[in-house]
């Protein structure tokens, strides 16, 4: 009998560690999605590793979109953004803040 009542405690230990993971891990997505930032700023293209575009802010910060549309790929271009910073993403650009983009038009 002891050791049935061990295994039912462990048991119910590690429901409770999952299920507190499981709420942490959805806590944590939800403050990341809300981290949005509106900027102003103008495309340049960078030579740098093969040429890239990346984004020149007004806040004289250097952003690198993972996702700028094909059509915004203009140097000298200048927009205004809607984006996320991704700051689980690398790259060999390493020139600014890697951004994720939701929205953009020409500014």
């Amino acid at each position: 009998m002891k050791k049935a009542h061990v295994f039912t405690l462990v048991v119910l230990s590690l429901v409770m560690l999952l299920t507190i993971s499981a709420v942490a891990g959805g806590g944590v997505a939800e403050a990341q999605a809300d981290k949005s930032f509106i900027l102003e700023g103008t495309v340049v293209h960078n030579e740098l590793e093969g040429g890239f575009f990346a984004i020149k802010g007004q806040d004289g910060k250097t952003y690198v979109p993972i996702n700028l549309p094909e059509e915004f790929e203009i140097d000298g271009l200048s927009i205004r953004i809607k984006a996320n910073p991704k700051n689980d993403v690398g790259g060999i650009h390493m020139v600014g803040e890697y951004i994720e983009i939701l929205k953009i038009e020409k500014y």
